[in-house]
């Protein structure tokens, strides 16, 4: 959110404090994704999406139906990782 009403500084800060609470525990990367989205960092958002996939996160298989992730949709790799979630022939 802070990334699209121009709080670009902010939505760094969230990624930073995401990056480090995953240090000391299990954080899924899927907002991390969101957040990237907003900041229109498509390759960031693309390899954190990967990487989720890669760490098996159960919260996978709902990006099919959350809002944030339209404007990814059509991206090629997001369209590869609704494959192998199972969300996609």
């Amino acid at each position: 959110m802070h990334a699209k009403t121009g709080e670009r500084e902010k939505a760094w800060d969230t990624i930073r404090e995401l990056e480090q609470l995953a240090q000391t525990g299990f954080v899924p990367l899927l907002p991390s994704v969101i957040v990237y989205d907003g900041l229109g960092e498509t390759d960031l958002a693309m390899e954190a999406l990967e990487k989720a996939c890669a760490n098996r996160e159960a919260n996978l298989v709902q990006i099919k139906a959350v809002p944030q992730f339209d404007a990814l949709r059509d991206h090629p790799r997001f369209r590869e990782v609704e494959r192998r979630v199972g969300l996609r022939p």
